[in-house]
Order: structure tokens, then sequence, then C-alpha cells
């Protein structure tokens, strides 16, 4: 989430991959599945993923 709120607010993408040490399509593959979440729905998420492993 802490990645994600700088690009929505302007912040460029290539600026961000460097500050992370991460890739562009790794950026771009993460801000798919978690773009638009609040932290309280990705909680949700992960705690669905733990009970389903169980």
């Amino acid at each position: 989430m802490a990645i994600l709120k700088p690009a929505e607010a302007g912040s460029t993408v290539p600026s961000l991959c460097r500050e992370y040490c991460m890739s562009f399509a790794f950026f771009y593959k993460w801000r798919a599945k978690f773009c638009g979440m609040n932290a309280s729905i990705m909680t949700r998420v992960k705690l669905l993923k733990i009970s389903k492993r169980r």
C-alpha cells in the first residue's frame, strides 16, 4: 500500500521502482492486483487466503 499511494498521487513509476528496488513488471503486476484497495480490504484478502490453505 505504501508504494501504490505515491503512484496514485503522481510520482513516476521509474522513480518508485528505483526507490523500492523492484522491476517495472513487478510494479505493474502488483498494481493490477491491489490498486483501489484500502488496508481493511487487503487484510480481509490475506485472511481469506490463510483460511483457504487450512
